[in-house]
Parts: C-alpha cells; sequence; structure tokens
C-alpha cells in the first residue's frame, strides 16, 4: 500500500518508500563492479570483495560483465520489491527463490528493462531468436550487447538458476550481516529523509538531482532522452532507499510507475560481523599470566588447589582467587574427590573460542 499521496495537476500520485535487503544487495553489487567509481561507500564492500571465494566472485562477475554493472538486475528488483504480491517480511532467500517460479517470458522482459522493451518484442525474440538478429539500432544495445541479448534470449532459463543460485550464495555467505547493520544504521536517517519528502512537491523531489530536468509537465533525463516521460504518464513513484548509490542519480522508469533512488550514509566504521559479546570479558580473563600458566598445568589433567600451589610456589588464597575468576568465565570445570576439588581446562569452551575469533582473520 502507498505510504503517501500527492497529487500534481488535479491527479492523485501514490508514493512508496521502501529500504529492502534485495534491493541493498544488487546496489552493492554495483559498487563492487567499479569500486573506484564508488569510493564514498566502497568501505562497506570491501571486506566482502576480500573474503569471497573465487567461485562465487566469478559466479557474480558474469551480471556486471553481462548486465550493465547489475544496472539491469536493479530495475528488476525495484519492479519486484515495488510490487504488490512481494512479501517484505518473508526470509530473504525465499524471495529469491522466487525468481525462478518467474515464467521465461515475464523474467526477460524484467531483465532486458522494460523501459526499453516491450513485451511483445521479448516474447517475439525468445520465440524466433533470429529477430533479434535482424535488429541494429536499438537503445537496450547501448547499455548490454548485441551478443549478450542473444545468449540471455536463448538461454533465458539457465540465466535465472545462475542468477539466483549466486545471489542466495551471496546474501548467505556476505550480505545477510551487513544488511543487519545496515537495517540498524539508517533507521533515523530514513525517517528524516520521509518526513523531508513528505512536504516536497513531486517537482522538487524530483528536480533536486543531478541528471533529471522538469520542463512544464515533462521529466527530462538529458543523458539517456528515450526514457524522458510527462508527469501525466505517472501514478505511481517509488523511492528506494540505498547506502549504495551516492556516486548518481539512479532511476527506472515504466509507465505508470517511476523508480529514484534516495542515497542514505551510514556511519564510516563498520565491521562486517558482531564482536561476539562474551569475547571482551574471557578476554579480559586471560589477560593475566598466572591464570594461563594454571590452564596450561590443567590442560590434560585435573589438579586440586594444593597441587596448584605447590607447582606454581603461590599461597593456597592466590591460586583459590584465580580458580574462582576461571571458573566464572566457565573456563575450567570441578570434580570433587574424597579429599579435594580437581579442576581442568573446559576444551569445549576454547573451541568455542577458537571459532569466536575467527572474525579478526
Amino acid at each position: 500500500m502507498p505510504i503517501l499521496e500527492k497529487k500534481y495537476y488535479g491527479e492523485e500520485l501514490n508514493v512508496k518508500f521502501i529500504h529492502d535487503p534485495l534491493i541493498e544487495m544488487v546496489c552493492s553489487l554495483h559498487v563492487m563492479s567499479d569500486m573506484s567509481h564508488h569510493s564514498d561507500c566502497a568501505f562497506l564492500t570491501a571486506p566482502i570483495v576480500d573474503a569471497m571465494q573465487p567461485e562465487l566472485a566469478s559466479e557474480l562477475a558474469f551480471f556486471s560483465d553481462h548486465a550493465y554493472q547489475w544496472l539491469f538486475i536493479m530495475d528488476l528488483f525495484s519492479e519486484i520489491v515495488a510490487s504488490d504480491s512481494y512479501s517484505p517480511n518473508a526470509d530473504p532467500v525465499e524471495n529469491l527463490q522466487k525468481l525462478t517460479e518467474l515464467n521465461n517470458d515475464d523474467f526477460a522482459y524484467l531483465y532486458l528493462g522494460t523501459t526499453l522493451n516491450t513485451l511483445e518484442e521479448i516474447r517475439a525474440w525468445i520465440c524466433e531468436p533470429k529477430r533479434l538478429e535482424q535488429e541494429e539500432n536499438l537503445p537496450l544495445f547501448q547499455y548490454i550487447d548485441k551478443s549478450d541479448v542473444y545468449y540471455f534470449i536463448t538461454h533465458v532459463d539457465t540465466v535465472k538458476l545462475q542468477l539466483t543460485h549466486a545471489l542466495i550464495q551471496y546474501w548467505n555467505q556476505h550480505f545477510s550481516s551487513l544488511w543487519d547493520h545496515l537495517k540498524r544504521c539508517s533507521q533515523n536517517e530514513i525517517a528524516s529523509c520521509k518526513q523531508k519528502m513528505s512536504m516536497q512537491s513531486i517537482f522538487h523531489l524530483l528536480s533536486e538531482r543531478d541528471g533529471i530536468v522538469i520542463s512544464g509537465n515533462t521529466i527530462h533525463i538529458p543523458r539517456y532522452p528515450h526514457l524522458n516521460v510527462s508527469l501525466t504518464d505517472i501514478s505511481e513513484l517509488t523511492v528506494l532507499f540505498s547506502a549504495f548509490t551516492k556516486a548518481h542519480t539512479l532511476l527506472h522508469i515504466h509507465k505508470p510507475y517511476f523508480f529514484v533512488y534516495q542515497y542514505i550514509p551510514v556511519p564510516v566504521a563498520y565491521n562486517q560481523q558482531e564482536v561476539p559479546s562474551a569475547l571482551p570479558e574471557i578476554f579480559h580473563v586471560l589477560g593475566d599470566k598466572t591464570r594461563l600458566n594454571i590452564l596450561l598445568i590443567i590442560k590434560d589433567q585435573g589438579k586440586s588447589t594444593k597441587d596448584l600451589t605447590e607447582i606454581l610456589n603461590l599461597s593456597p588464597s592466590t591460586v583459590s582467587k584465580h580458580l574462582s575468576i576461571l571458573k566464572g568465565a566457565e573456563l575450567v570445570e570441578c570434580t570433587k574427590g574424597k579429599k579435594f576439588t580437581y579442576y581442568k581446562a573446559q576444551k569445549a569452551k576454547f573451541r568455542e573460542l577458537a571459532e569466536a575469533i575467527q572474525i579478526f582473520y
């Protein structure tokens, strides 16, 4: 449902505000396709690039190379997330899997740009690829090489499965934790933007963006004149919030729908993974040489307070104090004997610790 309604020339305009994980995910891939051009937000994706396995990087690079640096796929997802059938509260992986449920005609229409082609043209190309071979000066070829369009038209099912698989892998391995961070950090900024935009006219909202000129009732895109559109042809404006769109104005037009991206800044200080809450306490406990010596002594065999007193040449009270701290951190386990209590290092806890510190390398 639209969040806001505006009027221009007496006509009603529905305005939607959307901040969605799938939009942010494909926007991040656009940034990764040219990090130097997106230096203001590359700090968000640099850790992902460093950690990504070559196989996944290769899968994603295919779409960067053959889908205009992910811009066409951004358009595809803008249409999907703004549709009434989309479930914004569903698990993102479930929403990604629904890509495979799209019939080939609809998927190809969304993938190749609803602004540049008609559904009838797409269907004709799929049914008879030779028709595409005869085309020479389509606006589509300004963005995607004709040979790439032909490959897509003749391999729609394959590309659909490849895209779904690559995005699910990217989400699971890298982007889900980044989305959690973006969602937390951007809530106040988005609320502020919504309030500001709700007080602006459609003319001001669009004309303040680089690359958009409004003259009379026409929206002009000087760089891409074939995208020019009359305001009277637009009944719904969708504002897509993203932390990855500072470098330039990004928009998508599919009459009567107009999509525009709104940049939202996020803090520069960012760790892709959160530090486990127990780590600071455990590091504090382990920051004492005597306690480390105790753990080494009881690593494989339990020792009593009396044993440790003699081995370390310390007073019983000092040893007891250190054992109490280690026990509080669950780093030692206790076994009561006939006369003494025996302490042994809790190896399961150290295995957990080893897994937790993997976020640092």
